[in-house]
């Protein structure tokens, strides 16, 4: 591409220690080397999309969604991290602009994953027509799409379609037998069913080969709240508490608990 060898490597070495910034949380060093990048080959794109995932890190939601106004190509280089900016906005009670932004991402480069993110949003908007539309779009893109699989599975079981959601977390068991989501969804179509042992069984056996699952420890505290089983509740947080990291989590088991 006409780039002098030596810049070629200066862009290497740069990268390199970008992705090891973001993968330890270094979130103000990865800003400056994101920034040192885009200096470097403005028409790079892709350093934009970890720029705005360093602007993330730091909790700086508005500055991630600056950069992707400013990105003149949505691509598949650059498309996740701005789908994680879209749905950071959604989250931190900005629904209309994350939606917005998380629509024009998909018409510009049509991923499952992009429809998943939408899905996520019209599950929480209780918008069943869109929901499915979303689920269904990401299936057609993807067939065996995991995630589009466990949505469409979670969703049968809040609509109480529960024959079709036990044929549907069946198949996934078969193909994910110790993936934690689908363990999970499994324990909640069992607590649907009213089966509670069985499913207090599933998420201990789920801990047992995945004891550092913050979200398994928090389903487990969260079901044994709900049977109003307050003893093991109160040593299912203790345990939560030595091996989850996840503050987030913590903090919403403890919740849990602080009711009398």
């Amino acid at each position: 591409d006409g780039i002098p060898p030596q810049d070629r490597v200066t862009d290497i070495n740069l990268m390199s220690r970008l992705r090891r910034e973001l993968g330890s949380g270094s979130f103000h060093l990865a800003k400056a080397t994101a920034l040192q990048l885009i200096r470097l080959a403005p028409e790079h794109d892709f350093y934009r999309a970890k720029l705005a995932a360093a602007y993330l890190g730091l909790g700086q939601i508005h500055e991630a969604a600056r950069v992707i106004a400013e990105t003149k190509t949505i691509s598949e280089a650059n498309v996740d991290d701005f789908l994680r900016v879209a749905w950071a906005l959604f989250d931190g009670n900005e629904r209309e602009s994350g939606l917005a932004l998380a629509r024009r991402l998909v018409a510009a480069e049509e991923t499952a994953g992009g429809h998943m993110i939408l899905a996520r949003m019209h599950r929480a908007l209780g918008d069943d027509a869109e929901l499915n539309e979303a689920i269904g779009r990401a299936l057609v893109l993807e067939p065996e799409h995991r995630g589009a699989r466990l949505e469409r599975t979670a969703h049968l079981i809040e609509t109480s379609n529960l024959e079709r959601a036990e044929r549907q977390v069946q198949s996934l068991l078969a193909d994910y037998p110790v993936d934690v989501q689908t363990n999970l969804t499994y324990a909640r179509l069992l607590a649907a069913k009213e089966q509670y042992e069985m499913a207090l069984t599933r998420i201990e056996r789920l801990l047992l080969l995945r004891p550092g699952a913050c979200e398994a420890h928090l389903e487990y505290l969260t079901l044994l709240d709900e049977l109003d089983r307050r003893v093991p509740a109160v040593e299912a947080l203790r345990t939560m508490r030595k091996v989850c990291h996840d503050r987030d989590l913590l903090a919403r088991a403890e919740k849990l608990l602080e009711a009398p």
